[in-house]
């Protein structure tokens, strides 16, 4: 419903990030589901995305497809990594796009424009911070996993350790101040560093300025591919951590048997999230990780032979068990 003519969707954010991610979203649905309404939506949702790639492989705000005012192309590895997503499902659910595979190949281009010769990869040009697990997995979904850019990332990536709250005794520090002052460069925010840096674990403090969850979200992915020794290790630090990072309301709502449940989610003052939707979102993705990417990831995706049938009049509920979730 809310999608307009040009596939793009109304209510969007500034930079149109919620664009690819929405795709990404549409295309996962149907290729678990194979309702020909949401394979509606997500053709046309990729659109966009196709046609605003660049010619150098990347994408900038909006998928603007036009170079800067100085004849180059702004290809933002953030904004990226949001698009690669949305294409490797719509490759894996077997939708045809005009331009997809060739979308595809051209992407895998544009990340390694921004990969560092020493290993990692910087916003719009080459670099070492925190969006090196955002090159890293964009060029893993891409089918680049074997080039040295990922493997250099790999081990940049290897130093790092999961954490979910450095921010979170500081935004502690800061329950009286304005939401629009809770953020990194703020002089309320570097007040409470100060005084709560001596508290962060030295391994931690890498991120300690940063958004490590937007980090982490590309991270735990990068590792759950990699495997081995480095997953393993990964994933032992990430699951305690996490699951007491939780904030929970007991008995907060009853479910569709009355059933009360409670409702659990994350908070953190990253540079670039928002509470708590997307601070909640992007943990509880890294926890699904063990079973949620077969449909995106994996050649060995299984998918049914013939669509659901479906309509637009078709707007029952699906009922949904939680069980003890």
């Amino acid at each position: 419903k809310n999608q307009r003519a040009d596939g793009k969707f109304n209510g969007m954010d500034g930079n149109e990030y919620a664009h690819p991610i929405a795709t990404y979203a549409l295309c996962e649905a149907y290729g678990m589901t194979l309702n020909p309404n949401v394979k509606a939506a997500a053709e046309k949702a990729l659109v966009p995305i196709i046609k605003g790639q660049h010619p150098t492989g990347g994408w900038t705000y909006k998928m603007n497809p036009n170079p800067e005012a100085n004849g180059k192309y702004r290809d933002d590895t953030s904004f990226m990594g949001w698009c690669a997503q949305a294409l490797k499902a719509a490759n894996l659910a077997r939708i045809q796009a005009d331009g997809l595979e060739k979308a595809m190949k051209l992407a895998v281009k544009g990340f390694k424009a921004n990969a560092h010769p020493s290993g990692g990869f910087g916003y719009t040009s080459p670099g070492t911070g925190g969006l090196t697990s955002v090159g890293c997995l964009g060029m893993q979904l891409l089918g680049a996993s074997n080039e040295s850019e990922v493997k250099k990332a790999l081990d940049v990536i290897g130093t790092w350790t999961p954490t979910f709250s450095q921010y979170a005794p500081v935004a502690a520090e800061m329950k009286n101040i304005k939401k629009e002052d809770v953020k990194e460069g703020s002089s309320a925010f570097a007040t409470a560093k100060s005084r709560l840096a001596p508290k962060v674990p030295e391994e931690e403090r890498r991120f300690y300025t940063a958004s490590p969850q937007y980090y982490f979200y590309y991270a735990t992915q990068c590792k759950f591919h990699q495997g081995g020794r480095h997953w393993d290790n990964w994933n032992k630090a990430m699951k305690p951590r996490y699951v007491k990072a939780q904030q929970i309301e007991k008995k907060a709502i009853k479910d569709v048997k009355g059933v009360d449940r409670d409702i659990g989610w994350w908070e953190n003052a990253d540079s670039h999230s928002d509470r708590p939707v997307m601070d909640t979102c992007l943990t509880a993705l890294q926890l699904m990780v063990y079973y949620r990417y077969l449909p995106t990831t994996s050649k060995e995706a299984v998918m049914v032979e013939d669509e659901i049938v479906a309509t637009s009049l078709d707007d029952e509920d699906i009922p949904i068990d939680t069980g003890n979730l």
